[in-house]
């Protein structure tokens, strides 16, 4: 299961395009204002919840055995995606795994802030590795 934390709708569609066609379960958690009509996915909305009860809320409804967590102006490589999948595939899989976050940005004074006309809309992005799954 991934699941969105939407902070900013205008960059969701941006953030599940790679995951569309997978079979992979898609679950919206929204910040603020109401869900968006996103076929196949599964929607919670804050309406006078806490961001843990929101979490907690969206964690309930996965319906696999690991969660990927990202932020709508987030995205996953289609080629980190295959490798992700295939690795959770296995019999006994991991209790962890590490990704290359690439955080998309407008925000030239970041530290680590690298230029890049990649992603229509921002003029770069920092890139880290963290835990996700």
């Amino acid at each position: 299961t991934v699941l969105v934390l939407c902070t900013d709708p205008e960059t969701l569609d941006r953030c599940l395009t790679p995951l569309r066609g997978t079979g992979i379960g898609i679950i919206i958690a929204h910040k603020a204002g109401d869900a968006l009509p996103v076929p196949g996915t599964v929607q919670i909305t804050a309406q006078g919840k806490s961001d843990s009860d929101l979490l907690d809320a969206a964690i309930a409804k996965a319906t696999s055995q690991w969660i990927l967590f990202l932020k709508s102006n987030e995205v996953i490589s289609q080629p980190q995606l295959v490798k992700l999948v295939s690795f959770l595939g296995k019999q006994e899989p991991p209790h962890a795994y590490m990704l290359t976050i690439r955080h998309c940005t407008n925000n030239t004074q970041l530290a680590n802030w690298i230029p890049s006309k990649a992603v229509a809309g921002y003029s770069g992005y920092m890139q880290y590795t963290e835990v996700r799954v």
